[in-house]
Order: C-alpha cells, then sequence, then structure tokens
C-alpha cells in the first residue's frame, strides 16, 4: 500500500509539473513588437556609434568591451565607424540618458527595418537596419561597472534577437544565467556574457518560439 501511494505521489508530481518556459527569440517585427524580445538584425556586421552626450572615455570603454565580447562569443563582428554622427543605417545607435527614472536600466528599440530577404513590406520577415539602445546612466541607478558591463551586454543581447528574463526554477535549460537575465546580478563574469544556449540562437538567425 505505501509503495502504491508513493507512486500515485510522483505520478501526480509529474502530471502537474509546470511545463518549461519557452525562450522566445527574433520575434521583434515593425509591425508586431513583442515585449522583451529583440529584433534580427540585417547581417553579421553590428556596426556601432555613440549618440548624444556624457560619453566619458570610460562609459565608450564599456561598451567597447561587450561589442567585442559578441565578437567573441558569436558569429558577429564588431565595426566601429569613423568619428562623427551615426549615420541612418549604422546597426546600433548607442545613448547615454538620465531621463530614463530609476526602474528602467536600459532599453533597445529598432529605429529603422528593411523588407528582409523577399523584398517586401509587411510580410514577416522584417530585419532591423538600424536600432537605438539607451543605458541609464543615472545616478544611483547603475552602481558600478559590473552592473554597467551586465546592462550593456543585455541590450546588444536585444540586437541580435535574444529575449530577457529571470531564470525559472522549472526552466532546466536555464536560459538566462548570463546577462540577459533581468535586473541586479552578483559579480561574476557570467553575467557579462551570453550562454551556449542564447549563443546558438545568435548564430541560427531563425526566429523561434522555443
Amino acid at each position: 500500500m505505501r509503495l502504491v501511494a508513493v507512486a500515485a505521489g510522483l505520478l501526480a508530481s509529474l502530471t502537474f509539473a509546470a511545463p518549461a518556459q519557452a525562450d522566445a527569440f527574433g520575434l521583434d517585427l515593425p509591425n508586431d513588437l513583442v515585449g522583451g524580445v529583440g529584433g534580427i538584425p540585417d547581417n553579421f556586421t553590428h556596426t556601432y556609434c555613440f549618440d548624444g552626450s556624457g560619453w566619458t572615455s570610460e562609459w565608450q570603454n564599456l561598451v567597447h568591451g561587450r561589442m567585442a565580447n559578441l565578437d567573441t562569443q558569436t558569429s558577429y563582428t564588431d565595426l566601429f565607424p569613423q568619428p562623427g554622427p551615426c549615420a541612418n543605417i549604422t546597426d546600433v545607435w548607442f545613448q547615454l540618458s538620465t531621463t530614463m527614472g530609476t526602474s528602467t536600466r536600459g532599453d533597445y528599440e529598432c529605429r529603422l527595418w528593411n523588407n528582409g530577404p523577399d523584398g517586401k513590406p509587411d510580410s514577416g520577415d522584417e530585419r532591423c537596419e538600424s536600432a537605438i539602445i539607451r543605458i541609464n546612466s543615472r545616478a544611483g541607478v547603475l552602481t558600478d561597472d559590473q552592473e554597467r558591463r551586465k546592462t550593456i551586454c543585455h541590450e546588444i543581447g536585444h540586437s541580435v534577437g535574444l529575449k530577457h528574463g529571470n531564470n525559472p526554477a522549472n526552466n532546466t535549460n536555464h536560459e538566462y544565467n548570463d546577462c540577459m537575465k533581468n535586473g541586479t546580478v552578483p559579480d561574476g563574469n557570467i553575467w557579462r556574457q551570453y550562454n551556449d544556449h542564447h549563443v546558438d540562437h545568435a548564430n541560427s538567425r531563425t526566429p523561434s518560439e522555443s
């Protein structure tokens, strides 16, 4: 009887276990903006520039470091353009903001979409030609270089199609044990780079629901 009860309990726990969360990738489109999921850029070359004010050499070096990390970990190649204003098709415009409030650490938005591989508008295969990444430089928000590197890495992740989120206990893939995790993190290199799961997503450039 006791063995039957134990077996029944195990069966119930399996039956009612919550399914693993899907890790959406590259679903953002001009007419279907999916919160927290980035769009797929138009190619594997990620040109970038610094737009607006506040860009000290320290801030610029933090961005250079995370863009170099994108190169090291993925098939993407970063390219820092010649000095001057950002061009219309520069892939990523980095901006510093002191007006984002205290609850937002950074954000990503595609500012210019192209028509995608089929050349047709509104067909669902559009690619991001140029994006804006804003980093909150307001005092007291990103309080040290660890948090700044993590946030810059996180927003760059959106610019290659990655989703943000937390690491659910029932998610056996641990998709968010890297810089795509939301919020503050402890010190450690894993929070300044991408895990293998996200690297595979970025390199695939194929939109996915899971």
